[in-house]
C-alpha cells in the first residue's frame, strides 16, 4: 500500500508541471492577442487621420476613435504652427516644417482613465501600443494653358456684340501687370481656325493674349474630364442636385483671397451677384446672370452661358469647358471679361491641398 502512495507522487509533481505550462502558454497567447489589438487600434487611428487629411489637410487637433475592442487617441499637429522645433534645425516654424503634419496614435486594450484622463489600471491586461506618422500636404496643381480652354476645337459659341474680353495677357488680381508670360486667350488641342473663325471682324479684337488679336492658339491637351473628377472629389461646398439654382453665391472669400472648391454634381444656374475665390467646378451646364466675380479656375463639363442683363461677369484666372454639347456649346452676351491671372492661379495652388503624401511610419 505505501509503495503505491510512493509511486503516484512523482505523477502529481508531472501534471502541477503541465499546468503551469499550459497557463503560462495562454497567458503569452492573450498577451500577445491584447498586443496585437493595441497595434491594430493605433494603426487604425492613424490610417483614420490620413482619411481626414485627404479630405482637409488643413485639419488638426486631438479625437478619440473606438475600434473594436480598442481605441486610439489620434493626434494630428501641423508643424508649421505647433510651437516646436520639429527638424531639428534650431528654429521654430520656421519655412522647412511648412505643409508637414505629424500624426500620433495611441492604441489602447483594456485602459481606463481617471476624471483627469490619468491612466489607472484594471483587472484586465492593459497595453498601449504607438503609430507615428509623418506626412506632408500635397498643393494644388492646375493645368492652365489660356484664359479660355476648350477642349472641342469645333465646338460652337455665339457671341453677343463687343461687350467681352478674352485676354490672355497675364494680370494681377488689382489689375496690374502680372509676372508673366501671355497665353493665349483662346486655347484648344487641336485647330483653332474654327474657334478664330467664329469671332466677326468687330469681336477680333476682344480676343488678346499670345498671338493675337484674335488671341486663339494650340495649346497642350488636357484631361478635362479627369481633372473635373478629380477636383469634384476635393470640394468643401457642394451643390447635389440635377438642376441647382443658386442667387448671391458665396464661394470662399472674395474680398480676402481666401479659396475653397465647389462642386455642383449636376447643372448649375448663378444669379444676383454671386462672387468667389477659389475653383469651381460643375459636372452638367454652367448658366450665369446678374453680377458674377470670381478669382480662380472654373471648369465645367457641359455648356456655358453668360446672359446678359446688365449684369457685369468678371473672372480672374482661367474657364475650363470641353465644348461638346450638342447644339450651341456656349454663348456670351453683356458685360465679360476673362482675364487670365497667374496671381489667382498661384493663390490656389499655394493654398488649396491635394490630400497628404506618407513620408514615414513607426510603430512601438
Amino acid at each position: 500500500m505505501l509503495l503505491a502512495i510512493t509511486a503516484t507522487i512523482p505523477l502529481i509533481g508531472v501534471t502541477g508541471t503541465v499546468l503551469m505550462i499550459a497557463v503560462r502558454q495562454r497567458q503569452q497567447i492573450e498577451e500577445a492577442v491584447v498586443v496585437a489589438m493595441a497595434r491594430d487600434a493605433a494603426a487604425s487611428g492613424a490610417q483614420d487621420a490620413m482619411a481626414k487629411l485627404t479630405m482637409d489637410a488643413d485639419f488638426s487637433g486631438t479625437y478619440d476613435l473606438a475600434i473594436g475592442g480598442g481605441q486610439a487617441e489620434v493626434t494630428v499637429t501641423d508643424w508649421a504652427t505647433d510651437g516646436i522645433d520639429n527638424d531639428g534645425d534650431g528654429r521654430v516654424d520656421d519655412d522647412l516644417e511648412d505643409d508637414y503634419v505629424g500624426i500620433s496614435s495611441v492604441g489602447s486594450v483594456n485602459v481606463a482613465r481617471d476624471a483627469l484622463g490619468n491612466v489607472v489600471e484594471t483587472a484586465a491586461r492593459s497595453v498601449q501600443k504607438t503609430a507615428s506618422v509623418i506626412t506632408k500636404k500635397v498643393r494644388l496643381s492646375l493645368p492652365v494653358e489660356a484664359a479660355f480652354y476648350v477642349d472641342d476645337p469645333l465646338a460652337t459659341f455665339t457671341y453677343s456684340g463687343t461687350s467681352f474680353t478674352i485676354d490672355g495677357n497675364d494680370e494681377n488680381v488689382d489689375g496690374t501687370k502680372g509676372p508673366k508670360p501671355a497665353l493665349p486667350g483662346m486655347g484648344t488641342p487641336g485647330d483653332p481656325k474654327s474657334l478664330a473663325g467664329q469671332f466677326s471682324k468687330a469681336q477680333k479684337s476682344k480676343v488678346t493674349g499670345k498671338g493675337g488679336p484674335p488671341s486663339v492658339l494650340t495649346v497642350a491637351d488636357i484631361d478635362l474630364e479627369s481633372e473635373i473628377r478629380h477636383l469634384g472629389s476635393l470640394a468643401t461646398i457642394t451643390w447635389s442636385g440635377m438642376d441647382e439654382k443658386v442667387s448671391n453665391a458665396q464661394i470662399g472669400d472674395y474680398d480676402n483671397l481666401v479659396p475653397v472648391i465647389a462642386h455642383a454634381k449636376g447643372n448649375l444656374t448663378m444669379s444676383g451677384g454671386s462672387k468667389g475665390c477659389g475653383v469651381l467646378v460643375v459636372d452638367g451646364d454652367l448658366v450665369l446672370s446678374g453680377n458674377f466675380d470670381f478669382v480662380g479656375v472654373i471648369l465645367v463639363a457641359g455648356s456655358v452661358t453668360f446672359n446678359g442683363g446688365g449684369g457685369k461677369k468678371n473672372l480672374h484666372g482661367a474657364l475650363l469647358t470641353p465644348g461638346t454639347i450638342s447644339g450651341s456649346d456656349g454663348s456670351m452676351g453683356g458685360s465679360i471679361e476673362l482675364q487670365y491671372s497667374s496671381q489667382a492661379v498661384d493663390i490656389l495652388q499655394s493654398t488649396l491641398s491635394d490630400g497628404v503624401e506618407l513620408l514615414s511610419w513607426t510603430q512601438s
